[in-house]
């Protein structure tokens, strides 16, 4: 403290970001609510087992449960994030695998994802997988001898 005055570093919304995508897949609601904005709309593309809109918390938490129900011991890892600290409009390319829970088959994949935030917290997620037919056709196939590439 310096004359009176105390300086407060407010962090960015690239530094939430960065934190934010573990907690997003966590059942944590209380961690997830330090970063979604109350009124969060995630876009999942058609033909995926658990595609539609999801709107709020509770979407938020339906989305993870969906999820859930269609892959086992997924792992979500953040590759880059490309977006200005200080903005409020990210890209993350980010490196997806698990396992199919009806065949058992493991997968890879990449997912881009556009971020967008609102009031210092993320308002919107847009995701674009790499092949969403092979993604949605996993679980329809009986052979877990190899790691699926999508």
């Amino acid at each position: 403290m310096q004359g009176g005055c105390l300086l407060m570093m407010q962090e960015t919304n690239g530094a939430k970001l960065a934190r934010a995508v573990g907690a997003i897949l966590s059942s944590d609601t209380v961690r997830q609510a330090e970063f979604l904005h109350p009124d969060i709309e995630i876009h999942e593309a058609d033909g995926l087992p658990y595609s539609g809109v999801y709107r709020g918390y509770d979407g938020c938490k339906k989305l993870v449960e969906n999820i859930r129900m269609v892959w086992a011991n997924l792992e979500v890892t953040a590759k880059f994030i490309i977006g200005e600290a200080t903005g409020d409009k990210f890209v993350v390319m980010q490196h997806m695998r698990g396992h199919a829970v009806r065949s058992g088959q493991a997968f890879e994949t990449s997912v881009l994802e556009l971020f967008f935030f609102r009031d210092g917290r993320i308002a919107e997620i847009r995701p674009y997988y790499w092949d969403t037919r092979a993604l949605a056709t996993l679980n329809q196939n009986s052979s877990t001898s190899a790691v699926a590439s999508v």
